[in-house]
């Protein structure tokens, strides 16, 4: 890569110029509401592009450094493209290797009955649970009883407001089990027929 680019060098002053001005834009858009902040930001602006305007005004007349600088970027762009592609899709082998090596070591420590194992100079591997909600899986098919079900209907706004008389139903109600009461209900104890908490499962930390 680096020969290929060697040939499509760009006029540094230029580029660093377009360069500048295209993040000043930016931090002007992700600046906070700050008069202070947003003022300096539009100066630093002001005095790029009139360094830009001197710069073109020196250089429209070098038809040569122009015609460079306009070849670079024809050919630099795409290079740089499939460079950052490569590197992405390095990127992701790399992540899936990761996973892979942690999940073999996450088995022969589970059959080893290990949650730790311990290297030199206080490095150590760590097998731990993984936190947040247990995924709640509800049988196809279940019977669940009532308590546990929830129903949504589609009806017009008139007759929402006007809940309490004659309510015309539009379409068939959808009917799903209720996540939280069934949660509730299986942290309590009780059974709720074809419905259960799946393991959380655990991750590797690397120490």
């Amino acid at each position: 890569m680096g020969n290929s680019l060697s040939l499509y060098t760009i006029e540094d002053g230029l580029a660093e110029l377009l360069e500048a001005r295209a993040q000043t834009l930016k931090d002007l858009d992700d600046l906070p509401a700050d008069p202070e902040d947003i003022a300096e930001a539009k100066d630093a602006l002001a005095m790029i592009e009139k360094a830009l305007a001197e710069y073109q005004s020196l250089e429209v007349a070098k038809v040569d450094n122009c015609h460079r600088f306009l070849s670079s970027i024809k050919y630099l762009v795409p290079a740089l493209k499939a460079e950052a592609a490569a590197i992405t899709a390095r990127a992701k082998r790399l992540e899936a290797a990761g996973e892979w090596l942690k999940e073999r070591i996450m088995q022969a420590m589970e059959l080893g009955g290990k949650k730790r194992v311990d290297g030199r100079h206080g490095r150590y591997l760590l097998r731990k649970g993984n936190g947040g909600l247990a995924a709640l899986h509800v049988d196809e098919g279940a019977v669940l009883p009532d308590e546990y079900i929830d129903v949504t209907v589609r009806m017009r706004l008139s007759n929402w407001e006007a809940i309490k008389g004659e309510v015309k139903i539009l379409s068939a109600p959808v009917i799903f089990p209720s996540q939280e009461r069934i949660r509730a209900a299986i942290a309590a104890g009780e059974i709720v027929p074809g419905a259960r908490l799946l393991d959380r499962g655990a991750h590797l930390e690397i120490r």
